[in-house]
């Protein structure tokens, strides 16, 4: 998969300090933690004693592997057990200071090892709370597992986390144990839990966050404060998570929640009351930045998409360059906005929202006490399924044309291909608008340059020519032709990886022999991976 670079305005948003005092090195294929951790050649081999021996503005680098859980919460319950002991399930990766921490990089770091050899993708760093490593299908064998993968206590958006799979964590217990007296609830945050009476806003780039489950909210990603909560995520999938109640992915709240959210996908999440993939609450306002997100797949009872509410003021999420299609509730399929006692406003620039399903309000629902105002006239170019916007916006009955949408009633899946056939009618569509251009996308979000053609194109992916393959690395190796994925091998003992554009391996073939193997493959756009050195993009079709 490609590396996306990351947009001029996530560094506007992101400070980052100039004087870190020490970068340290974590492996735990070779790593010891009675090293000094300053180098690759005495690395640490757990995370958490990297994390320890940080200080505020430090850098820790971490090598391929899987990482488990290492520190408790608390030793004792708080509140009013404070005598009982807490279990290894309460182990996590506990981050209560603001570093900067990058997996992705080679099993085999030596000391010669740069951030130039830096490849998440490739070098996958997995953050598990599986312990035993014996986790089933549909989240079964999970009685030992973490609560919280990872805990973050009081960060800012100096607190850096990028290059990682975060995996298996959650629970459905319902205690809560006290840390430095916030309270951590077990039935929150699987994969990250970020507490705070001040400020909660970690910036998280480059992850991965899959198969997490929770009794209440945000099995993903769990973000609270009493004050401020402003979140970054760029490159971020979360895919294939289940929460009880509110938020499947994500959980915001906070006095008047910002969160912004680019080129990222929200796929196969759950809920069962609001929120399938995201759910933020202002105690006052809400507000909330999506730049070229995909929200496809997901289900709860009211907005499987999105939900907003403001309890006390307004509600105004902005959304640009975004696709919200496939998702399945009760009422507002892909989307809800709603404010309790102040406006409902929603902004929608380049987006489109098609084939979601409801029994109430399909595609979209905006409802504020105090007056609702879904804006699209003043932000041309988008299309909602069977809305007639007006102005420059497409007609409602328009038809996307994606390469492979799933329908709605198929949620929670993470399948579907939503890139745009050659003949869509969304393909450059978009009119310059200047509140958008401080974002500056510069790839879609398959890492795909944003502008291919006149402009750029309506939703989250851009069209890139009649054929969609496009060798990203040397070679010769992979082509297709129909359905059929052809792979001329070389040398015997290759090995093959197909991956679908949200990361799904559909695909993995060892021990190939030299000779042209054949593939058949549905209809999709696919990142194919021979060897581990040659990278294709290929389309079946």
């Amino acid at each position: 998969m490609k590396e996306k670079t990351v947009l001029s305005v996530l560094f506007s948003l992101v400070i980052f300090t100039l004087s870190a005092q020490k970068t340290y090195y974590v492996n735990i294929n070779s790593g010891n933690d009675s090293n000094t951790g300053l180098k690759w050649s005495s690395a640490f081999q757990n995370l958490q004693k990297a994390i320890d021996a940080a200080e505020e503005g430090d850098i820790i680098n971490v090598a391929a592997g899987k990482y488990l859980p290492t520190r408790k919460i608390t030793e004792t319950y708080g509140g009013t057990l404070p005598e009982t002991p807490t279990g290894d399930r309460h182990k996590t990766f506990l981050f209560n200071k603001d570093v900067k921490v990058f997996g992705g990089y080679p099993a085999n770091a030596t000391d010669l090892t740069t951030s130039s050899d830096r490849n998440w993708t490739d070098n996958e760093t997995i953050l598990s709370g599986d312990f035993n490593n014996d986790d089933g299908a549909d989240f079964t064998n999970r009685e030992e597992n973490a609560l919280h993968i990872i805990v973050m206590k009081d960060v800012t958006r100096q607190m850096i986390l990028d290059g990682f799979t975060v995996t298996n964590g959650g629970s459905t217990d319902s205690a809560t144990v006290y840390y430095e007296n916030a309270p951590i609830l077990h039935s929150c945050g699987g994969g990250i839990h970020a507490i705070s009476n001040t400020e909660s806003s970690p910036s998280l780039f480059n992850l991965i966050v899959k198969n997490n489950k929770v009794s209440l909210d945000g099995a993903a990603f769990y973000s609270y404060s009493n004050d401020k909560t402003g979140p970054i995520l760029f490159n971020v999938q979360m895919l294939n998570n289940v929460s009880g109640e509110y938020g499947g992915a994500i959980y915001i709240r906070g006095n008047s929640p910002e969160p912004h959210i680019t080129n990222s996908i929200f796929a196969g999440n759950s809920a069962l009351v609001q929120g399938g993939a995201i759910l933020c609450v202002g105690n006052n306002n809400a507000y909330a930045w999506l730049y070229g997100v995909l929200l496809s797949g997901n289900q709860a009872e009211n907005g499987a998409g999105a939900y907003f509410i403001a309890l006390e003021g307004n509600t105004r999420p902005f959304l640009f360059n975004t696709t919200i299609s496939g998702n399945k509730a009760e009422k507002g399929g892909g989307i809800v906005v709603n404010s309790s006692v102040g406006e409902a406003n929603l902004v929608l620039t380049n987006t489109v929202i098609w084939g979601n399903d409801a029994g109430q309000y399909p595609n979209i629902y905006v409802n504020g006490l105090k007056g609702s105002n879904p804006v699209y006239t003043s932000y041309d170019n988008s299309l909602i399924e069977e809305e007639e916007l007006g102005g420059s916006n497409l007609s409602g009955i328009t038809k996307p044309l994606f390469i492979n949408p799933v329908e709605a009633q198929a949620a929670p899946t993470i399948a579907g291909d939503y890139q745009l056939q050659e003949n869509s009618p969304l393909i450059d569509m978009e009119t310059i608008i200047s509140d958008a251009t401080d974002n500056d996308l510069t790839v879609d979000l398959a890492g795909n340059p944003r502008v291919f053609g006149s402009t750029t194109d309506i939703g989250a992916y851009e069209y890139q020519g009649t054929t969609g393959n496009e060798v990203i690395n040397s070679g010769q190796s992979v082509w297709s032709s129909g359905e059929t994925l052809f792979v001329s091998v070389k040398s015997d003992n290759s090995t093959l990886k197909v991956h679908s554009m949200n990361g799904q391996l559909v695909q993995q073939s060892n021990n190939l022999t030299v000779g042209t193997h054949e593939f058949v493959l549905p209809n999709g756009l696919y990142i194919v991976t021979l060897n581990e050195k040659e990278h294709y993009k290929i389309l079946i079709k």
